[in-house]
């Protein structure tokens, strides 16, 4: 069995030694000075990738428009669970179509729905009122609920 020697506490001069810059040495000043460089180093590198990932990101969003569509898409998962909710027989959905496997496959699907997307910001009645052509548009698609 090994005996453990108590760490050596600090006496109340050192400790008061610590606290005061004037009391440093030299020495303990440079290294103070070294360490508060690398520590605002570290601080400018950090902010510069986290400034290059937030522009990243912004320019990403700016590429995608359909990454601009997840509040509606939101939205109308909400109205088909209201739909859901009532007493009457749900309509059947259509599955949406299996993603494209190939990268020319995404590009044709992507600038499809982009041209889609796009007509139907063009389209008048939208431009009005959103929201109500959008609840025409489910009841037209939908039919009448009983």
């Amino acid at each position: 069995m090994v005996k453990r020697r108590k760490a050596p506490t600090k006496s109340a001069a050192e400790e008061t030694n610590e606290e005061d810059p004037s009391l440093w040495s030299r020495g303990q000043r440079k290294r103070r000075v070294r360490k508060e460089a690398l520590i605002r180093k570290k601080q400018f590198a950090a902010e510069q990738v986290r400034a290059k990932h937030m522009k990243d990101a912004e320019a990403k969003d700016k590429r995608n428009v359909l990454a601009n569509l997840q509040a509606l898409r939101g939205s109308l998962k909400l109205d088909l669970q209201e739909d859901e909710s009532k007493a009457h027989k749900p309509r059947k959905i259509h599955k949406l179509a299996a993603k494209p496997k190939t990268r020319a496959a995404l590009h044709k699907q992507n600038l499809r729905e982009v041209l889609q997307y796009k007509s139907v910001l063009s389209f008048e009645p939208f431009q009005q009122n959103p929201l109500a052509a959008i609840q025409q548009h489910l009841r037209n698609t939908q039919g009448a609920a009983p």
